[in-house]
């Protein structure tokens, strides 16, 4: 049976496993860069949509993914920053970055229910190489989807956190690498209700950095950003990101619902090929 294809938001996915008949759109995708597509292991019965898909591919056994790329025939709702540009033109030029850089980001099912466990005030510690204080693995995600070629590293080392890495724009579009933790497995959003904002201890190097949350009400990809962080660069500081003063990029301007947030982000991002490198010691909310 031929691949099947399927328009999700700013991306087309191309499917290796047959889409279940009456299934109407994947509800769930990861982003994983450093990974070409790859055939998924043989295993019996149909994969479902919903299920883990990687869009630059992975050697998951539930991977179904051949590749992807901006959707040709996008699916209404949509305002997607690389088919159409919809940023007023007197924007700065800090809500474009954020416009490609929110549409390569991870997105969750906007029908799931916030689950009711409380999120501990510390995200992330880094005492842990791979994993944050939540058990889940952090993701380095970079701009491949976006027609960029920008690259980066992360090691932990005494519980601080080292992003490395060089920002390439494609033609036309700017750069950006994002590292993400997610406050839950696949995705599902956590209510942060009780919370005022993200804090986080970080030493700036090179580069312009941001805080962003991802949550699940959002549903084409810009989600709530900070103003790039400022301050002495060189040294480590205390940063403190109101949720109530992030922003959208092109979308009308709506608060942050803190009851659906899956992520919080650190974004890199530029216009012109650049190194970039920050240090960060903890992650959380206050």
């Amino acid at each position: 049976m031929s691949p099947t294809e399927v328009s999700v938001a700013v991306m087309r996915v191309t499917l290796l496993r047959p889409v279940p008949a009456g299934t109407a759109s994947v509800t769930r995708i990861f982003l994983e860069p450093g990974r070409s597509a790859q055939p998924p292991a043989a295993r019996k019965g149909p994969a479902l949509l919903g299920s883990r898909i990687f869009v630059t591919g992975s050697p998951d056994p539930d991977t179904c993914l051949r590749d992807a790329g901006p959707a040709d025939t996008p699916t209404a709702p949509m305002n997607p920053p690389m088919k159409t540009p919809s940023i007023p033109a007197a924007a700065a030029p800090f809500r474009t970055f954020l416009a490609v850089v929110s549409a390569g980001l991870l997105a969750a099912g906007v029908t799931m229910a916030a689950e009711s466990a409380k999120v501990p005030p510390l995200l992330d510690d880094y005492s842990d190489a791979r994993l944050n204080r939540l058990g889940l693995e952090r993701l380095l995600i970079n701009d491949a989807a976006a027609g960029s070629r920008s690259q980066a590293t992360q090691k932990c080392d005494q519980g601080v956190l080292s992003v490395t890495g060089e920002l390439v724009p494609g033609r036309g579009v700017p750069a950006f690498i994002s590292c993400v933790s997610l406050l839950a497995p696949e995705g599902k959003p956590k209510d942060l209700t009780g919370y005022t904002g993200v804090r986080l201890k970080v030493k700036l190097i090179k580069g312009l950095l941001c805080v962003q949350v991802g949550t699940a009400v959002i549903t084409n990809f810009d989600y709530h950003t900070g103003v790039p962080i400022a301050g002495k660069r060189g040294e480590f500081q205390e940063v403190r990101v109101p949720f109530k003063d992030m922003k959208r990029a092109w979308s009308e301007q709506t608060p942050l619902n803190a009851k659906s947030v899956t992520s919080v982000n650190l974004v890199s991002f530029g216009i012109a090929k650049d190194a970039f490198a920050y240090e960060v010691d903890e992650i959380g909310f206050y």
